[in-house]
């Protein structure tokens, strides 16, 4: 499958976000040396790529960490 970065094809998305977790998470990828945007194309990417289900983990794990004392 090609790539937008691979084809020179580009959009823009706007997210909106708590400026909070943003602040965190502009913190976190200073002190681990990562750029903030290809995280986030990564991770879009693997999503995409791997049509992985989020959603169901996130709430496996949330149930997990609600269960422990």
């Amino acid at each position: 499958m090609a790539r937008a970065a691979a084809s020179g094809k580009h959009k823009q998305l706007n997210v909106r976000i708590d400026e909070e977790l943003l602040e965190r998470f502009r913190d976190y990828c200073g002190k681990e040396g990562l750029d903030p945007h290809q995280l986030v194309i990564n991770f879009i990417q693997r999503a995409v790529d791997e049509q992985v289900p989020f959603q169901d983990r996130l709430w496996q794990q949330m149930l997990k960490n609600a269960e422990r004392p």
